[in-house]
């Protein structure tokens, strides 16, 4: 705990795992986690791919699929 208390105060700084695992603990968002990963000064670790681009195609059919079932 002494470490997370460095941390905390800014003494020493988290190494990746350590913000991961903090993220993970506390629920932080997949996307928020690439925030926190960036503000720690690492690389994103979870790709975010945007709902227009191809390689979503099949993730929008589904999901008109999904809401059409859901007309009145």
């Amino acid at each position: 705990m002494r470490h997370l208390s460095c941390v905390e105060t800014g003494r020493a700084r988290p190494s990746r795992e350590m913000v991961l695992r903090l993220a993970e603990h506390l629920d932080v968002p997949l996307r928020d986690r690439n925030g926190l990963l960036l503000a720690a000064g690492y690389a994103p670790a979870y790709r975010e791919t945007p709902l227009g681009s191809a390689r979503m195609t099949m993730v929008r059919a589904a999901l008109k699929t999904m809401l059409a079932g859901h007309e009145p």
